[in-house]
């Protein structure tokens, strides 16, 4: 028996009756925490238009206070990548996203292993800083109008490990949760969000099985049916 917890792209949704303040500032730090070296951090970014140039300046503020460093400082918040090959490979999705395109807002410059954080805009759904997982301190946003087609949209990607949805609408929250085909959905906070308490895992490419003490077990145990005549 196996577990397999594969990795994801991280979508949350905010749309316009939400708190664009939390979830600009929930979005920017959990996208760029830890250089973007976990599975569930934020990387593309669906906002509803009426709100999405507000946002965008938003996240630009708030990804502008994080402190870069050294990752033994305790007052970096955004350290290196695990090594400068690493780093490498981000700044080659970056690169190729704007020669195809993309705009690039703020950061993506490199210096060893250390990769400033970026943010993209016009990005499309074929550019591999959308469509495969980034692992680093990158992160799309792209406004939408309608979002049941992006809730179709993300059940039937390769990836399916937690996203967010920001919404004062108990409706769209419960429709997020039933449309949207993925391990997670959190409400009012990002992909990010776990708990060891809880069942955490992925569908399809993001792996199979859950992690969290009890549901861990659940996996690894074989049931077997006894019946006593």
């Amino acid at each position: 028996r196996v577990a397999l917890e594969l990795g994801g792209v991280g979508p949350p949704f905010v749309h316009s009756d939400a708190d664009l303040a939390a979830a600009a500032k929930a979005c920017a730090r959990n996208a760029m925490l830890l250089a973007g070296q976990s599975c569930i951090s934020v990387q593309n970014v669906f906002v509803h238009k009426p709100v999405y140039e507000t946002f965008v300046a938003a996240v630009q503020d708030e990804v502008g206070l994080l402190a870069l460093g050294d990752p033994m400082d305790m007052e970096t918040e955004v350290g290196t990548l695990i090594d400068e090959q690493a780093a490498i490979r981000i700044e080659g999705m970056i690169g190729r996203a704007v020669e195809t395109g993309a705009t690039l807002l703020r950061g993506g410059s490199r210096r060893g292993a250390q990769l400033d954080p970026a943010i993209l805009t016009n990005v499309r759904s074929d550019m591999s800083v959308m469509c495969d997982e980034i692992f680093g301190p990158a992160m799309s946003l792209q406004p939408y109008e309608d979002i049941e087609p992006l809730f179709k949209s993300i059940s039937d990607s390769p990836f399916g490990l937690q996203c967010g949805i920001f919404t004062n609408s108990l409706a769209l929250a419960l429709s997020a949760i039933k449309g949207v085909r993925t391990g997670g959905v959190i409400v009012n906070g990002t992909s990010r969000w776990r708990s060891d308490q809880m069942p955490y895992g992925g569908v399809k490419d993001s792996g199979v099985g859950r992690e969290g003490p009890k549901y861990s077990i659940k996996d690894m145990t074989e049931e077997r049916f006894f019946v006593l005549n």
